[in-house]
């Protein structure tokens, strides 16, 4: 099961993103595509899902477009995110 998890989350499939930019970008094209407050699991499930980044750097790059302002929480649990305007720029 161990083995199994960690080949889960760090598998990126060939043409995948291996750029802390390139999941930005695609993060914040995912929110501006669905035009909703998603739930940080559910984008990070999404994109592991397709093999497109791994985990961690999916996560690390989720919380930086948080801390520089470019997805703000949605609710007050902090499970659902929405996009900023300097976040749609991104996602252009």
């Amino acid at each position: 099961m161990i083995l199994w998890l960690s080949i889960h989350l760090t598998r990126v499939l060939i043409g995948g993103m291996r750029s802390k930019n390139e999941i930005k970008t695609l993060i914040c094209y995912l929110y501006n595509s669905v035009k909703e407050n998603i739930d940080k699991g559910i984008v990070i499930q999404a994109i592991l899902k397709q093999g497109l980044a791994n985990y961690f750097e999916t996560s690390s790059a989720f919380d930086d477009l948080v801390t520089n302002g470019n997805l703000v929480p949605a609710d007050d649990e902090h499970k659902t995110y929405a996009l900023t305007e300097n976040g749609v720029e991104i996602a252009k």
